[in-house]
């Protein structure tokens, strides 16, 4: 096997002149768009929209040489900031869900969730078939590019509902909480679509089998991640908080979890932030994890992380 190597020098140069402009210019802009009474994650994509090709880059190309990505080891090490990004929004999140609550609230969220999948992908599959034909891949098949415009039309990007309810100061409300609960199935829901989009894009054959196996993937995800995933934190969190002396223990127990069901999420071709939410919310309910862990967390994630993921999503705009 081949020892790994660093980055280029000139790659990992821009990387940390990115992530200063970036993370300078989203918090700048967020804070901005909170005093005119906006969820400062408006201000941190329009960042993202306003440094890179739409705007700044587009009109001094010498100066976004240093901003987008101009070669592809360059854009992986964007993207795995922005990644670390998302993952530690959604794990804020989860350990603000409420399950209770949730329950008490399931009929609507699951209508909330039903009525915004069956509306935005029979509207976008619509859009997709009276789209033009040079929007097409070369030698595309209209009815796959129909369905993948009525799938990504479907998804509802929750790491941004959970930013703006946040930013609103709902997270821990009702409508919040079943806004997240509905927009977190959509988003379940609109991943197994994509797989099969995906298949029938790449000409597999795409069978009931495959379709149940993705399906069967997401239940026993959850199934694992409640029974045994539950057992498996309370008593990796009773041990390290009895038999490890370390001050910042409990922290990196956090972080080392949401990783890891991020990797599981991800190796069963679901999203890795899918991973980091489920790990929010069985860490939520342990009892023992002290607020000072949640707080750590959170000024980590909203402080420096989410601003960057947003910041790039608005970058990636032309």
């Amino acid at each position: 096997m081949d020892v790994f190597t660093a980055a280029a020098h000139h790659d990992v140069l821009v990387l940390l002149v990115q992530i200063a402009l970036l993370l300078f210019a989203a918090r700048a802009l967020g804070e901005i768009a909170g005093r005119l009474g906006q969820p400062s994650v408006v201000g941190e994509i329009l960042a993202g929209i306003l440094l890179g090709p739409s705007l700044l880059s587009g009109l001094v190309p010498a100066l976004g040489a240093w901003i987008v990505p101009q070669t592809a080891v360059s854009g992986y090490l964007l993207e795995v900031v922005s990644l670390i990004g998302a993952m530690f929004l959604l794990l804020i999140t989860g350990l603000e869900t409420d399950l209770a609550l949730i329950r008490r609230h399931a009929r609507t969220a699951i209508g909330v969730s039903l009525g915004g999948i069956l509306v935005t992908f029979s509207s976008g599959f619509l859009l997709g078939q009276l789209l033009p034909e040079f929007l097409l891949a070369e030698g595309g098949s209209r009815l796959v590019f129909a369905l993948f415009v009525g799938t990504a039309m479907s998804i509802s990007a929750i790491p941004v509902i959970a930013k703006v309810m946040m930013d609103l100061g709902l997270m821990r409300r009702d409508i919040g909480q079943t806004i997240i609960a509905a927009g977190m199935s959509d988003d379940t829901i609109g991943w197994i679509l994509l797989s099969v989009v995906a298949g029938l894009a790449s000409g597999e054959a795409v069978t009931a089998g495959s379709v149940l196996w993705a399906v069967g993937s997401v239940v026993a995800f959850m199934i694992l991640s409640f029974t045994l995933g539950r057992l498996l934190v309370r008593q990796a969190l009773e041990f390290v908080q009895d038999r490890v002396a370390s001050r910042e223990r409990l922290l990196t127990l956090v972080v080392v979890f949401t990783f890891a069901w991020g990797a599981l999420t991800q190796a069963l071709n679901l999203e890795a932030v899918l991973g980091a939410f489920v790990m929010g919310i069985l860490f939520g309910t342990m009892r023992r994890l002290p607020e000072e862990v949640h707080h750590k967390l959170e000024s980590v994630a909203l402080g420096i992380f989410a601003p960057i993921f947003f910041a790039v999503a608005g970058l990636k705009v032309n």
